[in-house]
């Protein structure tokens, strides 16, 4: 599927796909819209480095996916040139180093994330208040806080 270099819409959502998610994503470099959400199986990302090289990418979603060994997710999606729409649902994340980012507002176009059922770190909660000065609409609906 990485060869698919022209694509720009990719509708992975409702499959029964498990395991690590491709890094040959990442070769899919002028994907707008990439929907990984409503997935029978679990998903494994350990990093999200390929989503650096989709700078093209508006909307992303994801679902049923464990990030607890991307421990640069959070750096990746602040630093996403293009991102405006991203959906994480019944996702699991690692805690967040707070002093490897800034607290500013980034300069992303960010301006929804939904983080609907998903687990999440307490050290993550402020830097997500701070991940784009565009945020307009934020979705913490479920919303499972780690200890």
């Amino acid at each position: 599927m990485g060869s698919l270099t022209e694509l720009t819409y990719l509708n992975l959502s409702s499959n029964s796909f498990t395991g690590v998610i491709p890094h040959q994503l990442g070769n899919l470099s002028r994907l707008l819209y990439l929907d990984l959400s409503g997935l029978d199986q679990s998903l494994i990302s350990d990093n999200l480095d390929w989503l650096s090289r989709l700078s093209s990418l508006k909307l992303l979603k994801f679902g049923s996916t464990n990030f607890t060994k991307a421990t640069n997710w959070l750096q990746v999606i602040r630093s996403h040139p293009s991102l405006s729409i991203l959906h994480f649902e019944e996702c699991d994340f690692p805690e967040v180093d707070s002093s490897s980012l800034s607290k500013t507002n980034s300069s992303n176009p960010l301006y929804v994330l939904h983080l609907t059922s998903s687990s999440l770190h307490p050290s993550a909660f402020p830097l997500l208040l701070s991940i784009s000065s565009n945020l307009v609409e934020l979705d913490f609906s479920y919303y499972g806080l780690l200890s």
